[in-house]
């Protein structure tokens, strides 16, 4: 996957200038350096750009209650150029859903991945016609399971809301930690996708909480070991791409190099290079194959790439969205300037740049899951 192929590449470069030659894209637009890279770069980042214009071109409108977050905090992150009513219309959904239901979710679960997605997006989750949804995740008797913690964790640091009760939740993820080191779905049952979840959740307080760093260690040697031979992970017996992409989030939220750290580099290739193993020609991904786009697997993998450049160009993690200076991203925090040209924006302001894009070709609207 390291080899350059210049076809690809070439064809890359060719259909950057043929967008901009058309007007699709405004030249106002906020970019991220890890968006445009496929243009100088080998094929993972011909991969990262094509599966970005794949999910681009494919949504043209989200609602909340579609399932499609993912989706959303992909393409904010990347700043992928997007039509103009995409953020904007998935904020009216949500505001419509709160006027209908209380101005509350029926989860916290679903309360703190609307959270996460309204920050990457740009939108303030604290005031949605004066509802701060934010105080939904201080609702601890109803968040429950692994899952539910990290999502609730992911929440409150997306934008580090002030909790009564962050140590709660890390210390349940804590608890339900397995002997081998994993986390699993059900509390009981090692999964790999859970334990990458679990990692970025925990990415914050690696560096300044001992007991999160020993747990966390504990889940990295986990994963080093389960890696399979060409480089992938396997879930419940079938390797694929959505549980090789969670592994690649959660390295790289905790600051680690999921291409080059000889840990997750197996026979010679990277959890990268893996993950790249699952991407079909002309952008997106498959499940447990290179052939047939899936669109969980899809933006998943989009997601976790981009996680993968943050942590390479020394930017914020994906799921960061604070103000610099109030960064608590521990393992990779860093300033702006040290990190950053003043072409690799970051994204934080994605709904200031989506009103700036023009609509690109329709080619058909997709479905699925969750963030």
């Amino acid at each position: 996957m390291k080899s350059t192929q210049c076809t690809l590449k070439k064809v890359c470069a060719v259909l950057v200038v043929v967008i901009m030659a058309l007007g699709l894209v405004s030249v106002n637009a906020v970019y991220d350096e890890a968006t445009v890279i496929a243009a100088e770069d080998g094929s993972i980042d011909t991969i990262y750009n094509l599966t970005g214009k794949y999910l681009s071109d494919n949504n043209k409108t989200i609602s909340y209650g579609n399932g499609k977050e993912g989706y959303l905090l992909g393409l904010s992150r990347a700043a992928y150029p997007v039509d103009a009513g995409l953020y904007s219309g998935y904020y009216d959904s949500v505001r419509s859903y709160l006027a209908s239901n209380g101005g509350q979710f029926d989860s916290v679960t679903e309360c703190a991945k609307v959270v996460t997605v309204l920050n990457a997006i740009g939108y303030d989750p604290t005031n949605i016609d004066s509802v701060d949804i934010s105080t939904q995740l201080e609702d601890a008797d109803n968040v429950s399971g692994v899952w539910g913690y990290a999502y609730t964790l992911i929440g409150l640091d997306s934008k580090n809301y002030p909790s009564n009760h962050r140590e709660l939740y890390i210390s349940k993820l804590l608890e339900a930690q397995l002997d081998s080191g994993a986390w699993g779905w059900d509390g009981e049952t090692e999964d790999i996708d859970t334990t990458g979840m679990v990692l970025a959740s925990l990415a914050p307080y690696y560096n300044n909480n001992a007991t999160v760093h020993e747990a966390v260690d504990n889940a990295i040697n986990y994963l080093s070991d389960v890696q399979m031979e060409d480089g992938t992970f396997s879930s419940f017996g079938t390797k694929n791409s959505n549980t090789t992409a969670m592994v690649v989030l959660g390295l790289s939220e905790l600051g680690i190099d999921a291409d080059s750290d000889a840990r997750f580099v197996k026979g010679g290739i990277s959890a990268v290079d893996a993950l790249g193993s699952f991407a079909v020609e002309g952008g997106g991904f498959g499940w447990d194959n290179n052939t047939e786009i899936n669109d969980y697997a899809t933006y998943q993998s989009y997601y976790a790439l981009n996680s993968y450049y943050r942590q390479q160009k020394g930017m914020r993690r994906l799921f960061d969205m604070t103000p610099e200076q109030e960064s608590n991203s521990g393992s990779n925090a860093v300033s702006e300037d040290a990190a950053v040209t003043d072409v690799a924006r970051e994204t934080t302001d994605a709904a200031e740049s989506n009103q700036k894009v023009a609509k690109a070709p329709k080619t058909g609207d997709k479905w699925l899951l969750v963030f």
